[in-house]
């Protein structure tokens, strides 16, 4: 890539590809159905705020603390 500051590394031995190992998950198959109708927290309108990432942490500190029994 040329122009947008990108640098490539140099070759490294310790270099891995990526390889996703899922185990015993793999071998499980998916539910027939999900929902999050009964989730509880509701979804975030972040308007014309750009603020997605933050309604997610936000949303995810929430679920903790109310899965904590909160």
């Amino acid at each position: 890539m040329r122009g947008l500051g990108y640098i490539q590394d140099k070759p490294d031995a310790r270099d891995s590809k990526f390889a996703l190992r899922l185990g015993a998950l793999a071998e499980s198959p998916p539910p027939a159905s999900a929902s999050v109708k009964s989730s509880l927290v509701l979804p975030k309108d972040q308007s014309m705020t750009s603020s997605c990432t933050g309604q997610a942490v936000s949303q995810a500190v929430r679920l903790g603390y109310l899965w904590g029994g909160h």
